[in-house]
């Protein structure tokens, strides 16, 4: 169901409606427990319904619903010229990420030493230790 139509619901429709709905989710969810449930998508647009039927009947308690048809009728169309900047905009950015992969392998490369270092002072100090005390220390 469609946001606009839920917001033209009254509030004690919209709680009848979201308890259809969490009828129907436990219903799907058995189903699909046994394997029989044809539609698996049916259960996340149930849960999307409740949380928009939930959200509007949220926005009535507190008064938002004006704001939202004012901001729907103030919104423009949406320009093609901007998607074709953007566009544009991407392919250099690949560009860049593209020449900076090499230099993300010589970071890689610069720590792999430190760590044979690292493992280099522990055989050490596993050493001391054995000639310390005689035997290998667990």
């Amino acid at each position: 169901m469609k946001i606009n139509e839920l917001r033209e619901k009254s509030v004690a429709d919209l709680k009848n409606a979201i308890g259809s709905w969490k009828a129907d989710l436990f219903g799907y969810r058995l189903q699909l427990a046994l394997h029989k449930l044809e539609d698996t998508a049916a259960i996340s647009k149930t849960k999307k319904n409740i949380a928009q039927a939930n959200t509007v009947i949220k926005e009535k308690e507190l008064g938002i619903e004006e704001k939202n048809k004012a901001k729907a009728a103030k919104k423009p169309a949406k320009k093609v010229k901007a998607v074709k900047s953007t566009v544009k905009k991407a392919a250099p950015a690949a560009k860049k990420a593209a020449a900076k992969k090499p230099v993300a392998k010589k970071a890689a490369a610069a720590k792999k030493p430190a760590a044979k270092k690292v493992a280099a002072k522990t055989t050490a100090k596993s050493k001391a230790a054995v000639k310390k005390t005689g035997s290998k220390a667990k």
